[in-house]
């Protein structure tokens, strides 16, 4: 067995591993149809993705009172199904926001001083923003793929 001794005590250099990140962000998912029981959510974010789809469905399928979570790649949806006994359906999607699954939806605050023009730069500027932050998830995701 050949030991350097000179080499003891020395600094090692290793290389950094950087590990993908555990979980996805939250998916800005708009409810594309409701009735107590049945959740359809859409998302930009699971659309084409089939790997963003399977982590939100294993995410949300943690949650109690819910029965399935079904994810469609193809169309960037995902189908809950739960238990209106166990999560009131006014509640479901304050309990997915609270969680973090979903991001809540914005609350539009219209200033009665604030012009049309005012209001549309700014929902346009909250579009744009959010358009860009979607873009940047996904290319994220898809470097990390």
């Amino acid at each position: 067995m050949d030991i350097n001794i000179a080499a003891k005590g020395a600094a090692a250099f290793a290389p950094i591993i950087a590990r993908p990140v555990d979980r996805l962000p939250a998916l800005r998912a708009q409810v594309a149809h409701h009735i107590p029981g049945r959740l359809r959510l859409r998302s930009p974010l699971l659309k084409d993705n089939p790997r963003a789809a399977e982590e939100a469905t294993r995410r949300l399928a943690e949650i109690e009172g819910l029965t399935s979570v079904t994810a469609n790649p193809d169309a960037g949806s995902l189908l809950v199904r739960y238990d209106p006994t166990v999560t009131a359906p006014d509640k479901l999607l304050e309990l997915l926001a609270n969680q973090g699954h979903i991001c809540a939806p914005d609350q539009a605050r219209i200033d009665p001083d604030e012009s049309w023009a005012d209001r549309l730069a700014n929902v346009v500027t909250r579009w744009l923003i959010d358009t860009v932050a979607e873009h940047l998830a996904l290319a994220v995701i898809g470097a990390l793929t």
